[in-house]
């Protein structure tokens, strides 16, 4: 609990506790300014910043009469991050709204540079949700037609971000018993913070690399001399069905055991390990999302033909 009622006893906390799946604009902002920082020859972190912008409000901030194009958007964004890099987060330009959950409801700018620069925010218990918008999932950007190469490139900064982020795999054996789906996404919803799903392309050269990726590492999979023959096995007992994988990037609640939330969603298709995939480090949360959420690797992983 980071917060007080009283406004005068009121701490500062890390800006990564209030990253949430509500907030999934954040990352785009995260992203920008990132690229911005490091100096990278590159208009893509730009590219995703502009365009969630344009799909969230099309350059228009109802609030704040000032911005009302894009230009007028980066520069701002431009004065918030050189400010808060130089001097910490300001609480005399206002602090941060957040609901009695700590959801966090106004300031997707300020918090990106504070999470950027590793410094504290100062936050308010809002009013009303009045203050702010307490919905920016990714389900949000979809529906307003964000380009999926940006929603993409955001949960993978997002994840990048939240060092206890896993990504929950179901494979086309599962996938094809459609009416367990939403008792997964509840499963989800319930031991966690569900904050992005997406459907996973698949063809007939891309089982054996998905698994290689998944499980890589693991010595019963064999190397290039037996044709990856143990990754081959677990990718015919995985891709049964023509149906497509579909992965979420999850965030557990403090206490939930990953393996046990595992088993309880393989229960729910009946086939055992060959229904769902956990993985346990963030560095294999990363391998995992640099794979699922970029259409790039998505058509090298399907079109690889290996050869020893």
């Amino acid at each position: 609990q980071h917060y007080r009622e009283n406004p005068s006893d009121r701490p500062m906390t890390k800006a990564l506790n209030l990253l949430n799946n509500n907030r999934f604009d954040v990352p785009a902002k995260h992203l920008y300014a990132r690229y911005r920082e490091n100096g990278y020859d590159t208009s893509f972190g730009e590219d995703v910043y502009k365009e969630h912008l344009r799909s969230w409000n099309s350059f228009d901030e109802i609030d704040n009469s000032g911005k009302k194009t894009y230009d007028s958007f980066k520069t701002t964004f431009d004065e918030i991050l050189d400010s808060i890099k130089e001097n910490g987060f300001d609480s005399s330009k206002g602090t941060l709204p957040v609901t009695q959950d700590h959801l966090l409801l106004n300031g997707g700018h300020r918090l990106a540079a504070s999470i950027l620069y590793d410094k504290d925010v100062d936050c308010h218990f809002a009013a009303s949700e009045s203050e702010g918008q307490l919905n920016c999932s990714s389900e949000f950007f979809i529906q307003r037609g964000l380009d999926i190469d940006y929603v993409d490139a955001m949960a993978t900064e997002f994840a990048s971000l939240i060092e206890e982020s896993l990504i929950v795999t179901l494979f086309p054996s599962a996938v094809s018993q459609h009416n367990q789906i939403d008792k997964v996404i509840q499963l989800l919803n319930n031991y966690g913070s569900l904050v992005y799903g997406k459907k996973i392309p698949w063809n007939n050269n891309g089982p054996l690399n998905f698994v290689r990726q998944l499980y890589l590492g693991e010595e019963w999979g064999l190397d290039w001399p037996q044709n990856f023959a143990g990754f081959a096995q677990k990718a015919k007992l995985c891709y049964t069905s023509t149906a497509p994988m579909i992965a979420f990037l999850f965030v557990p609640n403090e206490g939930v055991n990953p393996v046990s939330l595992k088993e309880e969603i393989r229960r729910l298709f009946g086939c055992g390990k060959h229904s769902c995939h956990i993985n346990d480090t963030h560095e294999e949360t990363m391998r995992i999302a640099r794979v699922y959420f970029n259409n790039n690797s998505l058509h090298h992983v399907n079109n690889a033909k290996y050869v020893y």
